[in-house]
């Protein structure tokens, strides 16, 4: 009878064959992660950071080693969402049924603010017991944004149209009739009134209708080589025709600069902001428009516009607000001074489609001066 002897498997290299195997799986997983265009945040129980890929640490503006450890709440989330992240990840290491996707404010080193959608992934032990998260993220900030302007737009042109509408619709059924004879005194306020509403509405929908064709056309624009002084004195021209004496002197100072641009939508803007400038003035006040030229690091050279009046001035808080559409400085405006709220949304498209900037430096009481640049050739 003859025995043979079976040598015992090698542990030691059972067990670097198995490490390197967990090595090399460990390496393909975090070259996904690390290579992937999504953020990814791994979390322990109490929220601090375990892992940050490339794409997360990038877009907040931090180091792996500085990200490391770091609460995720207190140092990446806005202070206004908390109590509701904070309650939603309780939620979810605890309860079964929470929703494994979840959106947040991300907010980064700069205070810069991001939308992402995530979707959370439970990590656990070898009993069972789980000791965080992994969550991949999508940056869905403008499409956050766009949903947010849709329904604002939606609201407001809801509300904007509705009004006039309901003020034609009433005042005609009166007429029709008979409740009140046209040809009477109130008949005839009736009418104007109506009348009113309808160059309103428009109004309302000639500014929308050029607010969403300059957003959506590629190139609403006819350039060309043109001077400045064919542009302000054109506008300026308009603006004496259409106002009355009362509406106030305005003084040009444009030496004349060499511009590519399209001439008739930079008068509308000149234009726009000189009925503004009348609207919001005393009386007989003084209006100033300026051409000259002006070397900005941000934009290199341009041509700097400034119309300056003496009316009642832009709150602090408005001043960054008032080229949105619908913004107007005094919500009363769209109803007693006929405006859209739609204008300088209307001169900011314009003037961005140039390459330039617009904006506005004022005080209460003292006046405005809006500026815009249009780069120089």
């Amino acid at each position: 009878m003859i025995i043979m002897a079976i040598d015992p498997p090698n542990s030691d290299a059972l067990l670097t064959t198995r490490t390197a195997e967990l090595h090399q799986a460990e390496h393909r997983w975090r070259s996904l992660l690390e290579d992937v265009g999504l953020a990814v945040v791994g979390l322990d129980t109490s929220g601090k950071i375990s892992y940050a890929n490339p794409f997360l640490l990038k877009l907040t503006g931090y180091t792996a080693e500085e990200a490391a450890g770091k609460d995720w709440f207190a140092d990446f989330v806005p202070p206004s969402e908390h109590a509701q992240l904070s309650q939603y990840m309780k939620d979810l290491l605890t309860r079964p049924e929470t929703p494994l996707q979840y959106r947040n404010t991300v907010r980064s080193r700069s205070a810069q603010e991001y939308v992402f959608m995530w979707n959370h992934t439970l990590l656990r032990d070898s009993d069972g017991n789980c000791i965080g998260t992994i969550s991949i993220g999508e940056n869905i900030t403008e499409q956050a944004r766009f949903d947010r302007t849709k329904d604002d737009f939606i609201s407001v042109v809801s509300h904007e149209l509705r009004t006039p509408l309901t003020t034609i619709h009433g005042g005609i059924n009166l007429l029709s009739q008979g409740s009140v004879p046209s040809q009477s005194e109130l008949g005839q306020q009736l009418l104007d009134v109506i009348a009113q509403n309808s160059q309103r509405l428009v109004r309302l929908v000639n500014d929308i209708i050029e607010v969403e064709y300059l957003s959506a056309a590629k190139d609403p624009l006819r350039k060309e080589l043109v001077n400045t002084q064919e542009i302000t004195y054109a506008a300026v021209d308009m603006f004496r025709c259409a106002a009355n004496q009362s509406n106030g002197e305005v003084i040009v100072c444009d030496p004349g600069f060499e511009i590519v641009g399209d001439r008739d939508r930079l008068s509308q803007v000149l234009t726009h902001l000189l009925e503004n400038a009348a609207k919001f003035s005393p009386p007989e006040s003084m209006i100033r428009l300026t051409v000259e030229s002006s070397k900005q690091a941000a934009e290199g050279s341009a041509v700097l516009f400034a119309l300056c009046d003496q009316g009642r001035g832009v709150p602090p808080e408005q001043r960054s607000r008032i080229f949105e559409r619908f913004t107007q400085v005094d919500a009363s405006n769209t109803r007693t001074e006929g405006g859209t709220g739609l204008g300088l949304a209307i001169c900011r498209s314009i003037i961005n489609l140039h390459g330039g900037r617009i904006w506005v430096e004022s005080q209460p009481g003292e006046g405005s001066c809006f500026y815009f640049t249009i780069p120089a050739v």
